[in-house]
C-alpha cells in the first residue's frame, strides 16, 4: 500500500491505519511472547517425542492455548491454566522448566 502519492503528497489517515496495525502486530507479539515461545517448545516436543504419552500430555496442556490468545485472554491467565493442567498430569516441572527457558532466551530479550 503507498502512502504517498506524486502531487498529493502523504495520505494522512492511510498512514495513521498503517501505523496503528503496525503498532497492534508488535503488541500483540510483545503481549503473548512468553508463552509463544513456550509453546513452540512443546510442538517441537511432541514432534520429537517416541512417547506417545508424552505427546498427548503436552498436547492436552497446549492445546487451548491458541483459543486464548485469540480471545486476548490475559497471557498470566494462560501459563495459569497451562501450569493447572500440567499439575493435573504430573508433567508441571517440565513445563516450568520450558517457562524458565523461555524467559532466558535470548529471542525474548529482543522482541
Amino acid at each position: 500500500m503507498r502512502i504517498w502519492r506524486r502531487g498529493k503528497g502523504l495520505n494522512f489517515f492511510k498512514g495513521v491505519m498503517i501505523l496503528q496495525s503496525a503498532i497492534r502486530r508488535i503488541s500483540w507479539m510483545t503481549e503473548y511472547r512468553t508463552i509463544l515461545y513456550v509453546m513452540g517448545i512443546a510442538l517441537v516436543e511432541i514432534r520429537a517425542s517416541e512417547k506417545i504419552a508424552k505427546s498427548r500430555a503436552l498436547a492436552d496442556i497446549f492445546h487451548n492455548v491458541p483459543a486464548g490468545i485469540s480471545t486476548e485472554k490475559p497471557e498470566a491467565e494462560i501459563v495459569q491454566e497451562v501450569m493447572s493442567r500440567a499439575a493435573r498430569l504430573g508433567v508441571e516441572r517440565t513445563i516450568s522448566n520450558y517457562c524458565k527457558l523461555a524467559e532466558k532466551s535470548i529471542f525474548l530479550q529482543l522482541v
